[in-house]
Parts: C-alpha cells; structure tokens; sequence
C-alpha cells in the first residue's frame, strides 16, 4: 500500500503540531523584565537547601530541640511587593554579603525568635508575647544569627566566597530600607 506524498505525514509538521499544542503564548510582565534564568534558580535552590540543612541543625543544638527547616520557594518580586507582605511586627535582620553589592534580609516573626530565646533560657517554647526584644533577647537573637552566618557562607561556597556581615534589627518592614521600591529582589521562603 503507497500513500501519496501530499497525504503523507512529515515528521517536521508532526513536531510543529506537538509543540503547538503543548506550548502556550506567555505573558511578559513589563515591570520585571529580568528573570532568573533556571540554571540560576537551580543554584540558588542548592544553595539555600544546603543552608536549610545547616542551620536546622544548628537551631538543634543551640534551642536542644528538634528544629527542622525546608526551602519552600525561590521568587523574584520588587522591593515594594515583598516589603508588602511581610507582617509588622517581624523580625528583619539586615546583613551585607561582601563582595555581593546591596544588603540581604533574613526574615521570620516575631513569636519564632520569642520561642527561640525561650528555648535558649531553658523555657518549653509555647505561647509568646508580642512585643520587641528586650536588650538580652537582643544579643541571644543576634548570636544566633551570627553563627548562622557562618552556615551561610558554607551554603554559597560553590557558587561564590562571602563574607557576611550582620547589621541592624529591625522590627517594622517599611523601615527596612534596604533597596529601592521597584527594584528586583529574589525571594527564599
């Protein structure tokens, strides 16, 4: 049996129909025209999975209770908008990452760093008041991340050699200031 070529199937349109179909038009977003490509994301994910491990375990050893700690997401968003969904208060710990331009910001809330001091005074954790740090829940908070720091430069080694440097705590996101509102940022949660 001989098939004519016009009825014939080629491969090439075979293919265009596949990808046609499999592929749909995606919206460019004007207002963030740079992406992480996904080599870049691919890294950084490593990176802050490996700085996940690290500081789990660190949480372990300091709070003497099992702390667990896993990458949720890599994304990239403007200042304004992540500014925007952090809760005030929060806990906004401003570090520079030498020889990286701009400053980093690590994140989490109040009632986990209230818990984590509890934890490291001898307390069961539990239900913690909402109010800021007093000058000892301070320096404990700010050791605790100083000696993450060090997890963190493990954590990028592969990727570039960092020096970070903690700077202040801030306890309101809006006075953050560590970008401008329309700059890119790249957000692990």
């Amino acid at each position: 049996m001989t098939q004519s070529p016009s009825a014939a199937p080629s491969r090439s349109s075979g293919r265009t129909q596949r990808r046609a179909k499999n592929v749909a038009p995606q919206p460019y977003d004007f207002l963030r025209p740079t992406k992480l490509s996904r080599e870049h994301t691919r890294a950084l994910e490593v990176a802050y999975e490996t700085f996940a491990r690290q500081w789990a375990t660190l949480l372990t050893s300091t709070l003497r209770v099992v702390a667990t700690i896993h990458l949720a997401s890599i994304q990239q968003h403007t200042y304004d908008e992540y500014i925007s969904s952090l809760q005030t208060p929060t806990i906004l710990v401003k570090t520079t990452l030498d020889p990286l331009p701009g400053t980093a910001l690590f994140e989490h809330s109040l009632s986990v760093a209230m818990a984590c001091v509890d934890h490291m005074l001898g307390g069961a954790g539990g239900e913690q008041p909402q109010r800021q740090l007093t000058e000892i829940e301070h320096v404990l908070i700010r050791g605790m991340h100083e000696r993450a720091m060090s997890e963190l430069r493990y954590a990028f080694e592969s990727i570039v050699t960092l020096e970070p440097r903690l700077g202040s705590i801030e306890y309101n996101p809006q006075f953050a200031q560590a970008a401008a509102p329309s700059d890119a940022v790249v957000v692990a949660y």
